[in-house]
Protein backbone atom coordinates (compact mmCIF):
# COMPACT_ATOMS: atom_id res chain seq x y z
CA UNK A 1 0.00 0.00 0.00
CA UNK A 2 1.29 3.72 -0.72
CA UNK A 3 2.15 5.65 2.36
CA UNK A 4 1.25 9.36 2.77
CA UNK A 5 4.46 10.46 1.74
CA UNK A 6 4.79 8.18 -1.29
CA UNK A 7 1.44 9.68 -2.35
CA UNK A 8 2.32 13.13 -2.30
CA UNK A 9 5.62 13.06 -4.30
CA UNK A 10 3.46 10.93 -6.99
CA UNK A 11 0.90 14.15 -6.99
CA UNK A 12 4.04 16.63 -7.64
CA UNK A 13 5.49 14.19 -10.47
CA UNK A 14 2.02 14.06 -12.18
CA UNK A 15 1.72 17.77 -11.77
CA UNK A 16 5.01 18.36 -13.17
CA UNK A 17 4.32 15.94 -16.22
CA UNK A 18 1.10 17.49 -17.57
CA UNK A 19 3.16 21.02 -17.03
CA UNK A 20 5.38 19.31 -19.44
CA UNK A 21 2.47 18.15 -21.59
CA UNK A 22 0.52 21.35 -21.64
CA UNK A 23 4.48 22.75 -23.02
CA UNK A 24 5.07 19.33 -25.49
CA UNK A 25 1.16 20.14 -27.11
CA UNK A 26 1.75 23.73 -26.59
CA UNK A 27 4.74 23.05 -29.25
CA UNK A 28 2.97 20.57 -30.97
CA UNK A 29 0.36 22.72 -32.08
CA UNK A 30 2.81 25.79 -32.64
CA UNK A 31 4.50 22.79 -35.17
CA UNK A 32 0.70 21.50 -36.55
CA UNK A 33 -0.40 25.58 -37.29
CA UNK A 34 2.95 26.26 -39.07
CA UNK A 35 2.53 23.23 -40.85
CA UNK A 36 -0.91 23.70 -42.13
CA UNK A 37 0.34 27.70 -43.29
CA UNK A 38 3.15 25.79 -45.35
CA UNK A 39 0.80 23.52 -46.87
CA UNK A 40 -1.71 25.76 -47.77
CA UNK A 41 0.57 28.03 -48.90
CA UNK A 42 1.73 25.69 -51.64
CA UNK A 43 -1.49 24.49 -52.34
CA UNK A 44 -2.41 27.92 -53.56
CA UNK A 45 0.56 28.32 -55.58
CA UNK A 46 0.23 24.79 -57.16
CA UNK A 47 -3.44 25.39 -58.08
CA UNK A 48 -2.65 29.35 -59.55
CA UNK A 49 -0.16 27.03 -61.28
CA UNK A 50 -2.01 24.78 -62.40
CA UNK A 51 -5.04 26.78 -63.70
CA UNK A 52 -2.96 28.81 -65.72
CA UNK A 53 -1.53 25.98 -68.04
CA UNK A 54 -4.77 26.14 -70.68
CA UNK A 55 -3.71 29.80 -70.93
CA UNK A 56 0.21 28.68 -71.27
CA UNK A 57 -1.24 26.14 -73.86
CA UNK A 58 -3.24 28.11 -76.26
CA UNK A 59 -0.66 30.65 -76.39
CA UNK A 60 1.88 28.28 -77.62
CA UNK A 61 -0.59 26.72 -79.71
CA UNK A 62 -1.17 29.76 -81.00
CA UNK A 63 2.61 31.04 -81.62
CA UNK A 64 3.30 27.73 -83.43
CA UNK A 65 0.37 28.14 -85.72
CA UNK A 66 2.15 31.69 -86.69
CA UNK A 67 5.34 30.65 -87.12
CA UNK A 68 6.00 30.31 -91.40
CA UNK A 69 5.61 26.95 -92.78
CA UNK A 70 8.24 26.26 -95.00
CA UNK A 71 6.87 24.46 -98.42
CA UNK A 72 7.63 21.41 -98.70
CA UNK A 73 9.69 20.01 -101.90
CA UNK A 74 7.56 18.42 -104.25
CA UNK A 75 7.75 14.69 -105.35
CA UNK A 76 8.06 13.97 -108.90
CA UNK A 77 6.04 11.90 -110.66
CA UNK A 78 8.13 9.18 -112.22
CA UNK A 79 9.42 8.41 -108.22
CA UNK A 80 5.82 7.60 -107.38
CA UNK A 81 4.96 5.05 -110.18
CA UNK A 82 8.17 3.73 -109.90
CA UNK A 83 7.40 3.29 -106.09
CA UNK A 84 4.00 1.39 -107.21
Amino acid sequence: MATAASKGTNQKTSTRASGSSATSNRRHSDALGELLGRLATVSTRHLREVSALPTDVVSHFNSELAKPTKPRPKRRAARRQAAT
